[in-house]
């Protein structure tokens, strides 16, 4: 049956062949992190529900790889049943029917026999594979959130971690928040978009700690749910007008065109546990890099496939670098806007 990296070798060299031999391919060029990211389509019909969270982050190709070293720091090819003609040869190993599959490799191998997706990637090569039966019927979560469990193998490579977080602030400095499902991520974040302090992520975003702790944006698109938007006045008619929804959450896409600036990048300041509290005014108090640990660890760890022990000491490294706090919201989110302004801008 091969190995999988004979596997991986031939649907890669397939791919190259198929978009040699098809006239209707396109490419999609990211700035993610400071790196470039290029995605290769087998169909210009594939892309805008592949990249739609990713227009912030667009360059222009031809400038960018010229610019750099020729060649991208990843590339990503993509494609579906539909483009192909049909599905690819079944895996080389025994994966079930049912839950995630994952290779540990190399190469990094991930497979979603619900769904029948597939995503790899050879970190010698620095080239992904990633495969989905059909793109128009691709998961709301997956549009919001495309390619995340390769970015994720992609960035643990060059010390980054993918984190299951939201981000706000600027050039000049930003937060981190934290916290399981329901704590006020989003719409803290969200509450944040328009105003001074300025908007990164509301889900998933990208740390490292090399040169200092940094935060980088991933997706231009935010979930929130009926309640979180009846306290987002200014979101309100926005949201209404999005048609797309995963679960109980509406998602609504931001960045270019939509008049909601969303910042790639910025240098983290503090990383702050949001609360939604019923009644009372927003306010902050210092908590134990512990109890940051403990609602930073868990939800990124359990998302993302592959070693969680590297992962793990990526999380604790960045929570030692940075002080903790725990932000209390009230009913308007709005009033813990200066707050965040003051622990992202501390000097001003």
């Amino acid at each position: 049956m091969g190995s999988a990296s004979d596997y991986f070798q031939r649907l890669r060299q397939w791919f190259v062949q198929a978009r040699a031999a098809n006239g209707d391919s396109s490419d999609f060029v990211a700035r993610i992190a400071g790196r470039l990211v290029r995605i290769e389509f087998l169909s210009s019909r594939d892309a805008p529900m592949v990249v739609r969270a990713l227009r912030h982050l667009e360059v222009e190709s031809s400038v960018s790889l010229a610019n750099s070293s020729g060649r991208p720091d990843l590339t990503v090819c993509c494609w579906d049943d539909v483009a192909a003609g049909g599905p690819p040869p079944p895996l080389p190993f025994q994966t079930g029917d049912a839950g995630l599959f994952h290779f540990e490799g190399p190469p990094q191998i991930a497979w979603e026999p619900a769904l029948g997706s597939l995503a790899a990637l050879d970190p010698a090569t620095q080239v992904a594979l990633w495969r989905t039966p059909d793109l128009a019927r691709i998961p709301a979560w997956e549009q919001a959130g495309p390619l995340r469990r390769i970015l994720h193998w992609w960035s643990s490579g060059w010390g980054g971690q993918l984190v299951h977080a939201a981000a706000v602030g600027d050039e000049s400095g930003g937060v981190l928040l934290v916290g399981r499902g329901g704590s006020g991520k989003s719409t803290t974040a969200l509450s944040c978009l328009g105003t001074r302090v300025g908007y990164l992520a509301d889900d998933y975003c990208l740390v490292e700690t090399a040169d200092g702790p940094r935060v980088h944006s991933l997706y231009a698109s935010a979930k929130a749910n009926r309640g979180s938007i009846a306290r987002l006045s200014r979101l309100q008619e926005a949201f209404s007008q999005s048609p797309l929804w995963e679960e109980s959450k509406q998602i609504l896409f931001l960045g270019p065109g939509t008049g909601w600036e969303v910042v790639p990048s910025a240098p983290l300041r503090g990383i702050v546990l949001p609360r939604i509290i019923p009644t009372g005014p927003a306010s902050l108090a210092p908590i134990s890099k512990g109890e940051t640990l403990r609602a930073l660890a868990p939800s990124t760890l359990f998302q993302m496939p592959g070693e969680r022990g590297p992962a793990l000491q990526r999380l604790t490294t960045l929570v030692q670098q940075l002080p903790c706090w725990s932000l209390r919201v009230g009913p308007d989110p709005d009033e813990a806007v200066p707050l965040l302004q003051q622990l992202a801008h501390p000097s001003t």
